[in-house]
């Protein structure tokens, strides 16, 4: 198993967006997924309850009734929803289902918190989705300190790579996404080639749950940047994690 924590202290980054890709991705390939639902606002949650009624799952979705928040877990198309998981439960949630899943994702709330703190120490990925824009960069430098500081917790090295989210998808990029790539390397972090650029199936993604399709005309673009962001996110974790390798070398072969 593998365990990947999303987060940026600053909200409205990409986490969720990003957790839903590669748990799409994952699981299209063969590997059981549990995603984990940090966040008191239930995106993820949201999100899976559009894309699985939509995708065939008959049995019905209870959410509370004030809040539209799930209440309890499902599983369809080899992704297990878990919600609600605040701080008091993410660590024995994390343990849970790492035995029984090949990846649990953690989609965490864009705050600087007790809850981030612990995901971040049993990662062996932190993915910190990070939008052109200067508060999206002060967030981005915040959470690395919380990731650094969990490090110092736990004793060991944890991973931790910046994702630019919602880039220009043209060709010649605008000024203000080669500066925000620019500043990430002048901070000598770990960045993504890939890039998830803002991309009208994406935003779709988010409304009717479906991944972008590569079939499809117009998705072919976003489709193909979650394969890369997949496989280059195996290869991050290679060696520890080979049935990641396997999912983004079958990906390679389709």
């Amino acid at each position: 198993m593998a365990v990947i924590a999303v987060g940026n202290t600053k909200g409205g980054s990409g986490k969720t967006t990003t957790a839903i890709a590669l748990a799409t991705a994952f699981a299209g390939n063969g590997l059981s997924v549990a995603l984990l639902d940090g966040d008191p606002d239930g995106r993820a949650g949201e999100w899976f309850a559009v894309w699985a009624p939509a995708t065939g799952y008959e049995p019905s979705i209870t959410t509370d009734p004030k809040t539209e928040v799930i209440l309890h877990p499902h599983t369809h198309k080899g992704i297990t929803l878990v919600p609600n998981v605040d701080e008091d439960a993410m660590l024995d949630t994390v343990e849970q289902y790492s035995e029984s899943h090949d990846l649990v994702l953690i989609d965490l709330q864009g705050s600087a918190n007790q809850s981030m703190l612990l995901a971040f120490g049993h990662s062996d990925l932190v993915i910190i989705p990070v939008q052109s824009s200067r508060f999206d960069l002060k967030g981005m430098v915040k959470t690395v300190k919380t990731v650094r500081s969990a490090a110092r917790s736990t004793r060991r090295e944890i991973p931790h790579w910046v994702l630019l989210t919602r880039t220009s998808t043209t060709i010649n990029q605008t000024r203000v996404d080669r500066y925000t790539r620019q500043q990430v390397i002048d901070l000598n972090l770990n960045i993504y080639t890939v890039e998830l650029g803002h991309r009208t199936a994406l935003q779709k993604m988010t409304h009717d749950g479906l991944p972008p399709n590569p079939v499809n005309k117009g998705e072919e673009g976003a489709a193909e940047n979650i394969q890369v962001l997949m496989r280059e996110t195996a290869a991050i974790l290679q060696g520890k994690h080979p049935s990641m390798l396997a999912a983004a070398a079958a990906s390679l072969a389709e």
